[in-house]
């Protein structure tokens, strides 16, 4: 049987991967195509240290067997007017709505079974605002470690009949569906083991974010494929251009650096550099600050 060629998004590619709920819908996206061909062998970057890793509020909701995820740093992409949907989160009955500017972050996380959650980093009045909606409906909660979540209907807009929704931690947790959807919320809730306790993403995300405050962070765990790809995380970040970084994890170094040239030459196509970092390689990309839209939808 051919195993599954791993992900990698090409410059004149935007990426089809399904999203959650499409709660943090970019708006008019536009593709341009910007094509730069690798030249040069091997190169190398120095091995960040998972010492210098420093954890973020974001990286709390991100389980240890999390397929897929996407990070938005709302705070920064604020800077790109008219670049997101002003509002995030329209729910009729009980009446709430939640705002772009009142989130400062927004996480996207998909399991195997394709259940997903969307996390929103939202402010105190927004928080209370929510809360309250809840608590003075007729609808009775179910409880995740003793956390109340609602059933309710979906977002306007949505595919789907009903949701679940709580608050978490200083955020609100919004999965669309049945019984799968709440199971990923109580995941998340009753979760122990994090992603990012593992060294091996911390250094990947140092290499990913270049130790900058990035725009966006993506993740996915490999299928059973021919390059011996574990993982790949992506990032974009910059303030006047656009770096983006793809990582792609390794068992080893070894097997790193003896998938170099098959890896360039069928996963990641078009980069301007690609660089050896012990059991990783790291591809770099860089646009015009015009191309944000672009990035995002790439990632």
């Amino acid at each position: 049987m051919t195993k599954e060629k791993p992900r990698r998004k090409k410059k004149d590619q935007p990426s089809n991967k399904a999203k959650v709920i499409g709660i943090l819908i970019i708006a008019a996206l536009v593709v341009s195509t910007i094509g730069i061909f690798l030249t040069g062998g091997p190169k190398t970057t120095p091995l960040p240290s998972p010492q210098n890793f420093k954890s973020q509020d974001w990286m709390s909701y991100i389980p240890a067997d999390a397929y897929e995820f996407r990070f938005l740093n709302i705070t920064k992409l604020s800077a790109f007017p008219d670049l997101l949907s002003s509002t995030v989160l329209s729910i009729s009955d009980p009446a709430i709505q939640v705002n772009l500017s009142e989130i400062t972050f927004g996480v996207d996380l998909i399991y195997s079974n394709y259940a997903g959650v969307s996390i929103l980093g939202i402010g105190a009045s927004a928080r209370e605002r929510v809360f309250g909606a809840l608590q003075s409906s007729n609808i009775t909660p179910s409880y995740s470690h003793g956390i109340p979540v609602y059933k309710i209907p979906a977002s306007n807009g949505s595919a789907t009949s009903d949701a679940w929704l709580c608050i978490y931690n200083n955020s609100l947790l919004y999965s669309e569906g049945d019984t799968a959807a709440y199971q990923a919320i109580d995941s998340i809730i009753g979760n122990s083991q994090l992603l990012f306790d593992n060294d091996s993403y911390k250094t990947g995300y140092l290499l990913a974010t270049g130790g900058s405050d990035a725009f966006v962070v993506s993740y996915y765990r490999a299928s059973s494929n021919q390059f011996n790809i574990s993982w790949v995380m992506s990032a974009a970040f910059g303030t006047t251009s656009i770096v983006k970084h793809d990582v792609f994890s390794f068992p080893s170094r070894e097997l790193a650096s003896a998938q170099y040239s098959a890896v360039v030459k069928n996963v990641i196509g078009n980069a301007s550099a690609v660089y050896l970092s012990g059991p990783y390689m790291l591809a770099v990309d860089t646009y015009p600050l015009s191309d944000i839209r672009y990035v995002l939808m790439s990632l």
